[in-house]
């Protein structure tokens, strides 16, 4: 993307890689602040308690806020970080439009699952549990090791250990260029698909109804972001 202006849902730690202009950490609501530019998003997990929500998957609501930001051309380019793949399958429980549903974007499938941060006490409680089922060796040496150093960290967040979900990067693109940059820089972490939102948006439809959405994809074919 050339540079990344916000990261609304972050911490300081996770800035030190992502390095966004802006970032809006967990007391700063960041869903109730204003989005510009081009955004990195890793969304906040769990479900909500809220009834008048049209979802309970917390990552959902977030990919729905960005995505109507993009539409709203408020938000120029998104990088979208999915925790589990069943994104794919949730967003489609909350009432957003089809054009703006992930697939309808480059997506990346990452081959190798992706190791998100977190905080170092829950990683040491997890590391102390299997260290007490643990009999070989050779991984009781490595676990006292990482307990160790987890011990040293409490309060702080870390890089995890164990990715427990295959995950999905969901690419908000500026223009056709920027589809083809995605293809390119993410084809090495694994498979690409390509959507027809770009399509959509910078064609004028705004917010595409379903039928317009339709003959778009009857219409067009894309490889590579590049229409055929």
């Amino acid at each position: 993307m050339g540079g990344i202006d916000l990261d609304p849902a972050t911490t300081q730690f996770a800035n030190r890689v992502v390095r966004a202009r802006r970032i809006f950490t967990q007391g700063m609501d960041g869903l109730s602040r204003s989005w510009a530019g081009r955004v990195f998003l890793n969304p906040p997990g769990g479900t909500l308690d809220q009834p008048e929500m049209k979802t309970r998957s917390r990552a959902v609501l977030w990919y729905q806020y960005l995505a109507e930001e993009w539409r709203a051309g408020r938000v120029s380019e998104a990088i979208f970080i999915g925790f589990s793949i069943e994104l794919l399958q949730s967003v489609q429980q909350c009432q957003l439009d089809r054009a703006l549903q992930p697939l309808a974007f480059s997506c990346c499938i990452p081959a190798a699952r992706i190791k998100f941060e977190a905080l170092a006490d829950e990683l040491l409680a997890r590391a102390e549990e299997e260290l007490a089922f643990e009999s070989h060796e050779g991984k009781i040496r490595r676990l006292n090791v990482r307990c160790d150093y987890l011990q040293s960290m409490l309060g702080q967040r870390v890089a995890g250990d164990q990715p427990t979900h295959g995950n999905i990067i969901v690419h908000m693109p500026s223009d056709q260029a920027s589809v083809r940059r995605f293809y390119e820089e993410f084809s090495t972490l694994g498979y690409v698909t390509h959507g027809f939102a770009a399509g959509i948006r910078h064609r004028g439809f705004g917010k595409a109804s379903q039928q317009e959405t339709l003959r778009y994809q009857r219409k067009h074919v894309t490889v590579g972001g590049v229409e055929v």
